[in-house]
């Protein structure tokens, strides 16, 4: 049987830490901007930042869901939440560790 209080709160947890990584990265990467020298760097930088604020909208969205969502839903909701977080995370750790090594 699957305990899907035990697995929701994992996830929770592991979103929590997400979001407090992003929003590092996020002021990084706001802060250090003129390291971006390289044109292609620029609208990568661009595009990020863009995606990154589309994703803000997102997530609320999906944590709203989650609030009114059935109990059967939570899951995959909260699943969904935290693989899109990783992947604007990931995103935004590829970004920084060009702008570092450029």
């Amino acid at each position: 049987m699957i305990n899907t209080d035990l697995y929701a709160t994992l996830i929770t947890i592991i979103f929590i830490v997400e979001s407090f990584w992003e929003f590092r990265l996020y002021a990084w990467l706001r802060g250090n901007q003129d390291l971006a020298r390289d044109p292609q760097l620029k609208q990568q930088l661009a595009s990020t930042m863009r995606v990154e604020s589309k994703w803000n909208w997102g997530s609320w969205l999906l944590i709203i869901l989650l609030l009114i969502a059935p109990d059967n839903w939570v899951l995959p909701f909260g699943c969904l939440l935290v693989l899109f977080e990783t992947l604007v995370i990931k995103r935004m750790d590829n970004l920084k560790s060009s702008m570092q090594n450029q």
